[in-house]
């Protein structure tokens, strides 16, 4: 009943925050044909910068349907938005602060809705607050469905999937992102960043953690003897941080769904810098960011308030041009490692390894891609808004809808994937301009 009631919908996607830098970049991704034959719309709270967004779309094949105005602070004119549609994609940021009343809006009408949220926090609110109901509603709640988190969450996926293809095992799975021509970003993500961090650095992230520790809990690895990277370490490449994004709690979220000894090994996620130059930069402003983000005052009065100067002009409110999208690139290494005991336990002529014996590698992913944060992130966004469409197609023209692992709930995207759905994601990555996910 619910599928038949979101299939007599006006439109099978709306995009809500269409008017914020990423939200129109995600317009036009749609614009240019990126999902086919869909009937979609715009959503926000300003007519005349949705009148802007609506003109920018024109020259593409799809063309937005209708112009829809909705406000996170009228719940009624949310439920009036996502009644209209199978899909909300929300775009309306931070979403600590903005994040919820689309959430329970969705719930209320039966909407599915995907975010690009990099807040760790909100994910863990919604799944205390607001996953059974979603449940009962049958709609998916699918958090970090963009760059933040969609490489790392896939990709360790898909080296745990590879290394058990080969007989081996992947025990301990590291993560390394580089960038490329990456000059600078918009406002909003920062202000994502300063209010995540704060929420971490305070105390409240962990607060709410415990929560759902007690009530959904985190997944058990078993012990593997690999000792994991620092969080500064050194290698051929660079100089390697731990990524102070969201891939690791997104992976650990996933796994806690996923629920699978092989599927879901230890985890670490880092970001490779090439030159100690820009390596003592980012560790110098990153401790000075982490600093001020634990105090209102320091996140107020500094940091909100001077982002051009505490990032030395990376983040601006105009954001990069055209040009400089075009510039930036990312690379994604997933390299997975099989412990000595496992290979000790699974091949006979083995049992003579010594404690001294190193892990091997059972397994690599690669994933390139186009500037992370608002090139590959509308694309990346509309990839997965494609799975959860398709499996709410009753009669698919070309292949039989993906059998998605999760069918209600709150989720993210390795989890919402899982085995069976995951061939299908990286064949539609593939074929997105610029990306390129390789597998050995």
């Amino acid at each position: 009943n619910n599928m038949a009631r979101r299939m007599a919908r006006d439109f099978d996607v709306v995009v809500f925050g269409a008017s914020g830098f990423t939200g129109a970049e995600v317009c036009i991704a749609l614009s240019k044909g990126n999902l086919p034959n869909v009937r979609w719309a715009i959503a926000g709270r300003n007519l005349e910068k949705l009148n802007v967004i609506r003109d920018r779309c024109q020259a593409g094949p799809n063309k937005p349907k209708e112009m829809i105005i909705a406000n996170v602070s009228d719940i009624s004119s949310l439920k009036k938005m996502a009644n209209r549609t199978k899909i909300i994609l929300n775009c309306t940021g931070p979403y600590c602060f903005y994040g919820e009343p689309v959430v329970k809006a969705c719930i209320e009408t039966k909407t599915h809705c995907l975010d690009l949220c990099g807040e760790p926090e909100f994910y863990d609110r919604t799944l205390l607050y607001h996953h059974e109901n979603a449940v009962k509603a049958g709609i998916v709640i699918v958090h970090a469905a963009a760059w933040d988190s969609v490489p790392a969450d896939i990709g360790v996926l898909l080296a745990a999937k590879q290394a058990n293809s080969v007989g081996k095992k992947a025990d301990y799975v590291e993560v390394f992102h580089r960038f490329k021509g990456l000059s600078s970003g918009h406002v909003t993500t920062y202000e994502a960043a300063v209010h995540g961090v704060g929420s971490a650095m305070g105390g409240q992230l962990n607060k709410i953690r415990k929560q759902v520790a007690e009530k959904f809990p985190a997944f058990k690895h078993a012990p593997t003897g690999i000792k994991p990277r620092g969080a500064i370490s050194t290698s051929p490449i660079g100089y390697s941080l731990k990524f102070p994004g969201s891939d690791s709690s997104v992976i650990k979220y996933s796994q806690r769904i996923l629920n699978d000894r092989s599927l879901c090994p230890k985890v670490g996620v880092f970001v490779v810098i090439p030159t100690f130059k820009d390596f003592f930069l980012v560790l110098v402003l990153g401790t000075i960011f982490g600093i001020l983000s634990k105090f209102e005052y320091g996140r107020k009065q500094l940091l909100l308030r001077y982002p051009t100067l505490f990032t030395l002009g990376f983040f601006t409110h105009k954001g990069p041009s055209q040009q400089e999208l075009s510039n930036g690139s990312f690379e994604t290494s997933i390299i997975a490692y099989q412990s000595p005991a496992s290979s000790s336990s699974s091949s006979p002529s083995s049992s003579s390894l010594s404690s001294s014996s190193k892990p091997t590698v059972s397994s690599s992913v690669l994933i390139c891609g186009p500037e992370p944060g608002y090139v590959a992130t509308p694309l990346l966004f509309l990839a997965m808004t494609s799975m959860v469409l398709e499996s709410l197609t009753d009669t698919p023209k070309t292949h039989p809808p993906p059998s998605l692992n999760v069918v209600s709930g709150c989720t993210t995207p390795a989890a919402l994937v899982g085995v069976q759905g995951i061939d299908r994601l990286v064949h539609k990555i593939n074929q997105l301009p610029g990306f390129n996910i390789s597998i050995s």
